[in-house]
This record gives C-alpha cells, structure tokens and sequence, in this order.
C-alpha cells in the first residue's frame, strides 16, 4: 500500500529480483540504485522518477512507467541489460538517462507533442542503433528537434511513427 518509495530506499539490495508498489506515485532518487538482481518492476501510477532511481541494475530488461511525466538523470543508467523502456505520457527526458545502457533498442513515447530532451547526453555510451516508437503525426517532426535531430542524423536513434495506445 505504499505511495512513494522514499530515497535510497532499497539502495544496493542484492537479493530483491520483483518489485511491484501498484500505489506508489513517487520514487525517491538513487531508491533501487544497483540493484542487481533486479529483473522486473511495477509501478502502475508512478508519475515522478528521481534520478539514478534504478541505476546500474544490470539485469533490469524491461520496464513500463505508464503515468510517468519525466525521466530523470541516471534513472536508467548503466543498466545493461535494458532493451525496452515504455513511458507512454513522457514530456521531459533528462540528462544521461540512459548513459551506458547499450542494449536497449526500443523506446515508447506516447506524449502528444515532442518530447523534450535535455541535451544528446540522455543516450551517451549507451544505445547505438534505438527505435523510438512515437505517434506517427509527430514522427516528422523529431528529425529536426532541438537535440533530437542530431542523434538521429548520426544515426544513433531511429524514429518511428507507429505508438498507439
């Protein structure tokens, strides 16, 4: 029944492999920093994410953040084993987000407009070839957004128009 988890909450837990706090709004910063043996997490209503929440948890492959309206710095750094990442309602993506997670090849954005980044920084080390799945009628407009447009000219990221809720 918890609402938020609060900061360094369950910083280097080892042993904890699935989370799920269906009431949780909030997680603090560093809350599930290297976590390692982290596999899964659920966080339905999570609307805030502090920064290096879920740092270096290597064996993190997925996550959804379905009511979340920024991502942090760090969030999802050095997780290494990220491929997908589901942030539907997404505005804000915040600097090294995620730096040296190189797996990850698919991102979902749902938000009605661009979504902000803060500068290329979000993807350094990391990905070299990610999808960005958007709603297709903003999909154009990427190719010439501030800081997106030259990760996709360098052809880091790809976007493509083919979100729908």
């Amino acid at each position: 029944n918890a609402t938020s988890i609060g900061q360094s909450a369950f910083n280097n837990c080892t042993k904890l492999a699935n989370i799920s706090f269906p009431n949780a709004t909030s997680i603090g910063n560093n809350a599930f920093y290297t976590c390692t043996a982290l596999t899964s997490v659920s966080f339905p209503n999570a609307t805030s994410i502090g920064s290096s929440a879920f740092y270096s948890c290597t064996a993190l492959t997925s996550v959804s953040f379905p009511n979340a309206t920024s991502i942090e710095g760090n969030t999802l750094s050095r997780c290494t084993s990220l491929t997908s990442v589901n942030i539907p309602l997404v505005k804000n993506i915040i600097s090294y987000a995620f730096i040296n997670s190189s797996k990850l090849t698919d991102i979902y954005l749902g938000y009605n407009g661009i979504v902000r980044l803060s500068n290329t920084n979000a993807f350094n080390g990391g990905p070299t070839n990610t999808i960005i799945h958007v709603r297709s009628e903003y999909a154009d407009q990427y190719a010439t957004a501030t800081n997106w447009s030259s990760l996709i000219s360098s052809g880091r990221l790809t976007i493509v128009g083919d979100y729908s809720d």
